[in-house]
This record gives C-alpha cells, structure tokens and sequence, in this order.
C-alpha cells in the first residue's frame, strides 16, 4: 500500500496518495510524480468538481465584469439614500467608499444592491462596525472578499446574496458567481448573538470567540445534534491546548457533516491527531456520506499534524467524502502519516493564515 504524502494547495486541502516525493504549485499548473494522485480525502480526487446551493458557479477570474467594488474614501458612481440606506451603483465599476459604508453603518442599516447590474462586488478596502445595524451585499454574480470584515457588534444581521440577477437571494437567479476569499481575507463576527445568511440559507456561529471553550468541541455538539445544519467559523481559532494539548485520539469532529461548515476565511491552527483504530480519520469524519450533499469551504489548516496507523479512510480534512458537494480549504505545514513519516511540503494558501 502507497503511503500518503501530506501537500498544501492554493485552495483545496488535499493528500498526495503515493510513495515519492512531490513537486506541487498551483491551480491547473499543479504537478505530481508520474503515477501519483491529488486527493481531497481518501477516496476524492483533485480531478473531481464540486459545485453546492451557498456556492455554486466557477471561481472569479481576472477580467470578469465588476459592478462595485468597496474600497477607498472615494466614492463614484453609485446612488445612496433612503431609510435604511440602499446604494445602488449606476454602471459598472463603481466604487463605494470604506469611509462612507462605515458613517452610514454607525446609524443605520444598508443595503448595497448591484443584483441588477451584471458583475461582481469587490471588497478590496478592510472596513468594519460596532452598531447593531445590518448589512445586506446583494451581487449578480460573485462576492469577492479580498481584505479583511469585522462584525464588532451584537445583535447583527449580515446578508450575503451571489447570483442574484432576479433580487430574491435564492441564489436562483444567474450561474456564474460565487462567494470566495482571497489572501488575508476573513469576516470576523465577534458575538454568537449576530446572524449570518448566505443565499437565503441561515447559519449558526459557532463560538471561536472564547479560546477556552473550544471551537472544535462547539463544533462536534452542533453538529452532533444536527449534521443537516450549516455552520460558520466567526474567527481564527487555535487547537494547540485542546485536551491539555494532547492529540485528538479520534476525529474531532466525529459526525458525518450533511450541512455546510462555512470557515469565512479563518484558520484551525496547531491541529493534532493521532488515531490508531478508527476507520476513517480526519478534522472530519466524514462529509457527505449517506447524504445528499455536505461542504467544507473557506477555511485553513495550519500546522496539521495526523497520524491515523490504522486507517485505510483518511485525510488531514476529512476521513472520507461521500456524497460532498464541496472541499475548499487549504493548508499549511500540514504532516500527514500513516504507518511511517510522510514527507512535508509547503506552498501558500489563499485564505487567511
């Protein structure tokens, strides 16, 4: 049996499954030793696509049309008024000023609606607000987070609508946008209380903003009482003192996701596992399997570390994916072993570290 060689990816969280050492950069340009195969988990490949209800359509690529982009103090081309506030760009490429959003978010909830422009919205500028007032980013196509989001208050509603050409947030409308974080980006929630919605689909915050309560613990009950909900991480969060800072001896999360796991662009720092009995080892036992569809998107692992000696089913993300819709993460300095020392190789994530 090929030993599996743990590899880090641009954006996807895989294992190389096979016995030399590996050459690997990014995207279409990924490469391998002659033989070899880039996998998800134990039985997914690379080569498989993914496609699922919150993110459904091809990544943004340069050159695409750009309805809005926020950034800057400088605001052009776009319309704002009313009660709550509604900005409306009137041709493509316009911009919303981070100086402007945040004034109106200190006193009222805003709506930036470029669902009937074709393109995407761009958050090229880092903004954030303390108030309980909502914000809604309404796009045609893509959402595309490049700098860094913080929800600072409680009580918010934060709405995120993509392939909205029709205005109902159903994600019914066009095919060809989705919601992707680029490098250093992340939306920070820094209360539970606050709510997220993504194409109409409501998740739950699990609570990364206590270090001592456990992320992953929170993460294992929530799904352990319902494997069908959808989850997002809310900050970065560090598995270094977990169980006394002894390694998981199973999976932390030890309950087949069927919903989606929402990472908003954050990291799972410092995660060990050292498994030598179970049949299926990873962050996540499983994803997928015996459902219609399950997700992982939008997260980071850094310094993975997983010895699973006893199994044929396993991955630095997940054991095994069945029926998943979609793997998107990455990692960083990740080991992965099974039955002997796996070579490590370290190439740079998309997602914040």
């Amino acid at each position: 049996m090929h030993k599996p060689i743990a590899i880090l990816m641009a954006t996807t969280a895989v294992v190389l499954w096979g016995g030399a050492a590996a050459s690997v950069t990014f995207g279409s340009r990924q490469a391998a030793p002659a033989g070899a195969t880039l996998w998800l988990a134990h039985n997914v490949s690379s080569t498989q696509r993914f496609g699922h209800p919150a993110k459904r359509g091809h990544a943004p690529q340069s050159g695409d049309p750009i309805a809005l982009t926020i950034k800057g103090n400088k605001t052009k081309y776009v319309n704002c008024g009313g009660a709550p506030v509604v900005c409306t760009p009137t041709q493509e490429n316009a911009t919303l000023a981070v100086s402007q959003l945040e004034n109106y978010l200190a006193s009222s909830s805003v709506t930036v609606d470029a669902h009937a422009l074709s393109g995407d919205i761009v958050i090229d500028g880092s903004f954030g607000w303390a108030s309980a007032n909502a914000l809604k980013l309404d796009a045609n196509e893509s959402i595309v987070v490049n700098k860094g989001v913080k929800v600072n208050g409680s009580g918010v509603s934060f709405t995120l609508c993509t392939n909205d050409s029709d205005g109902s947030c159903s994600n019914g409308g066009t095919s060809g946008g989705m919601l992707s974080f680029g490098a250093s980006a992340y939306v920070d929630f820094a209360s539970i209380d606050n709510t997220l919605a993504i194409n109409g689909v409501n998740f739950t915050l699990v609570d990364s903003t206590s270090q001592d309560k456990g992320v992953l613990a929170s993460l294992a009950t929530q799904v352990g009482d319902n494997k069908y909900g959808d989850y997002a991480l809310g900050a970065n969060y560090n598995a270094q003192h977990d169980n006394k800072g002894n390694p998981y001896q199973q999976d932390p999360v030890s309950t087949t996701v069927c919903g989606t796991i929402e990472g908003l662009g954050h990291s799972i720092s410092n995660l060990a596992i050292s498994d030598s009995t179970d049949g299926s080892v990873g962050l996540f036992f499983s994803v997928g399997a015996g459902c219609n569809a399950g997700a992982i998107r939008d997260m980071t692992l850094v310094n993975a570390n997983v010895s699973a000696t006893a199994s044929n089913n396993a991955g630095t993300l997940a054991g095994w994916l069945g029926n998943a819709s979609a793997a998107s993460a990455c990692m960083r300095r990740a080991r992965f072993q099974r039955a002997a020392p796996a070579a490590l190789i370290s190439v740079g994530c998309s997602a914040k570290a």
